[in-house]
């Protein structure tokens, strides 16, 4: 289950036992990650992605990854 805490006025997802990744949705039972912050507007395609957890091997085979990755480079370097 992902929950969304607010810190500092931002929300933030909150990961527990039963997480599951966002592009498989399986359990988190193999090594994964997350983003920080929202990197694409609401009605983008991508935005269900944001502040979610992601297997590491779901992403380096998604089609999307690297618009992925340069919509969070992008947002760092506001």
């Amino acid at each position: 289950m992902l929950s969304f805490f607010y810190f500092s006025g931002y929300p933030m997802a909150i990961i527990d036992n039963d997480s599951r990744c966002v592009i498989c949705i399986e359990k988190l039972e193999r090594p994964y990650l997350a983003t920080s912050g929202v990197a694409f507007p609401a009605e983008h395609r991508l935005n269900k992605y944001c502040d979610a957890p992601l297997h590491q091997d779901c992403v380096e085979n998604w089609d999307d990854r690297i618009e992925f990755s340069e919509g969070y480079y992008n947002l760092s370097r506001k």
